[in-house]
């Protein structure tokens, strides 16, 4: 397969943006906050282009088929994505009640959720800046939150009024140092390994390796902008020493057998002294290669 430069057919293209905006609105009426809603999507689509590379060029009709498919489960499985979310940070469910807000209110909450100022807001209703301000110290009341943005994050449809629970504005902020410190962490595992190569070690890294990458996974679609790219970077980091340590586990398996298949007749024979000591370079240079990826 090779990179394309348009995964998605241009005749398909308009189906999915409905798909995409039903998603979207599915989610929403859920009760999800649109910071969340667009989190879920983000990493779908992020997901879905992912898969698509992987295709080759000019495969249309393999194209459209993985494409209609993924796009038709984002709704559902977003859905079960968000779930888990709340289950995981402990978020209750959000309590939609009629008229929290006036409308005036709901109207100032509105703009200032499309990115205008206090005194844009003001010019746009005609009343003054410091009416814009009485009426947000009435909505952060209201809502239950002590700042601006999390009030405007808490905005949803112009015709719902939200009432959200502090926590879902609060999720945990997730960095990549904690994630960085778990990779070199690694590092006594594979020192570990370099001392005494069986594959009973080279076992026990690979499965904190796939430990890793699961919840860099996860950690990476709850981040966006430059922290969202540090993810990504250790996420192909961690994958590539994941397939050095296949490697590892090839060159453990040969030295441990000692045997080899000689070139010249083709027949399996015990290794000669330079061969084996060939073999002890080949895997300590491959353990270097493990403490390069984890260190960064």
């Amino acid at each position: 397969g090779g990179s394309i430069s348009n995964p998605i057919p241009v005749e398909f293209d308009g189906r999915l943006v409905e798909l995409k905006e039903q998603a979207r609105l599915n989610l929403i009426a859920a009760g999800y906050p649109a910071p969340l809603v667009n989190r879920a999507l983000t990493w779908y689509n992020e997901w879905l282009t992912g898969m698509a590379r992987r295709l080759a060029p000019g495969d249309t009709e393999l194209q459209r088929s993985v494409v209609q498919s993924a796009y038709a489960e984002i709704a559902p499985n977003a859905e079960r994505w968000m779930r888990g979310m709340r289950e995981a940070f402990g978020i209750k469910e959000l309590r939609v009640e009629e008229n929290l807000l006036t409308t005036t209110e709901h109207e100032v909450l509105r703009l200032a959720a499309e990115g205008l100022s206090n005194r844009e807001i003001a010019e746009r209703l005609f009343i003054t800046p410091g009416t814009v301000r009485v009426h947000f110290k009435d909505i952060r009341r209201a809502i239950g939150v002590p700042t601006r943005e999390e009030a405007v994050a808490a905005f949803g449809e112009p015709t719902e009024r939200e009432r959200v629970p502090i926590s879902i504005l609060r999720l945990p902020m997730v960095t990549i140092a904690p994630y960085e410190r778990r990779a070199a962490g690694l590092l006594p595992l594979v020192d570990e390994l370099e001392r005494s190569p069986s594959m009973e070690a080279v076992g026990i890294l690979e499965d904190e390796l796939h430990d890793l990458v699961g919840e860099v996974i996860g950690a990476r679609a709850l981040t966006s902008g430059i922290e969202a790219g540090k993810f990504s970077d250790l996420h192909e980091r961690l994958a590539s020493t994941i397939e050095d340590v296949v490697l590892v586990r090839d060159a453990i398996e040969k030295m441990e057998r000692g045997l080899i298949r000689d070139p010249w007749t083709d027949e399996i024979r015990p290794m000669r002294p330079m061969e084996k000591e060939a073999a002890r370079h080949d895997f300590l240079s491959m353990i270097q290669d493990l403490r390069k990826n984890l260190m960064g």
